[in-house]
């Protein structure tokens, strides 16, 4: 590996701490994008489709004030949920090196796993679910909001369509996937560390 590339990925090796602030900063980046490009597109909101914000307009809470005071409420409770999984993740991780990414996952989905009276897996662990939840819901809230700003900026049929179906589902999943990528990712590197 040459010395640049062996400087880049030391540079992109990140402590848990940076990690945790590299996340809420995307987060809160995200939503800013969002309200920004909101206001820039529809400074009535009259054109606003965020689905949480719909909700409150129907029940008569619309406004400014009520999409500024949601987005708050978003962002720290995504921000407190990234904080969680960046927080538990670790006790996860087997104590053996170098597992692949299979049987990282089968250890994973093992490890204090919810098992019938014979011992068989039934359902992954409660604190596994939660601590993928909250990376799920934390990072795809986020990428719902840059989705949404895209949107604001670039209003077409499709995205408008997308907006109201496909986009949550498909975020949903790339989220899944990101998550066992990262949690794999951050295995190896404490794995390598120790």
């Amino acid at each position: 590996m040459s010395q640049v590339a062996a400087g880049w990925t030391k540079t992109l090796r990140v402590r848990r701490g940076s990690e945790l602030r590299l996340g809420i900063l995307l987060i809160v980046f995200a939503h800013t994008c969002d309200l920004v490009s909101t206001y820039l597109r529809t400074p009535n909101l009259a054109l606003e489709v965020n689905p949480l914000y719909l909700k409150l307009a129907a029940v008569g809470l619309g406004g400014w004030a009520a999409l500024i005071g949601m987005k708050l409420v978003v962002i720290v409770a995504s921000c407190a949920m990234f904080a969680f999984y960046v927080r538990t993740r670790r006790r996860f991780y087997p104590e053996d090196a170098g597992l692949t990414f299979h049987d990282f996952l089968h250890y994973v989905h093992g490890k204090d796993a919810l098992r019938d009276s014979q011992g068989r897996w039934k359902a992954p662990s409660p604190a596994l679910l939660a601590t993928w939840m909250c990376f799920t819901v934390a990072i795809g809230s986020a990428a719902y909001a840059y989705f949404l700003a895209w949107h604001n900026i670039w209003s077409t049929h499709l995205l408008v369509w997308m907006a109201d179906t496909v986009a949550p589902a498909v975020i949903f999943m790339v989220s899944a996937i990101v998550f066992w990528q990262t949690l794999y990712g951050d295995y190896r590197r404490v794995v390598a560390k120790s």
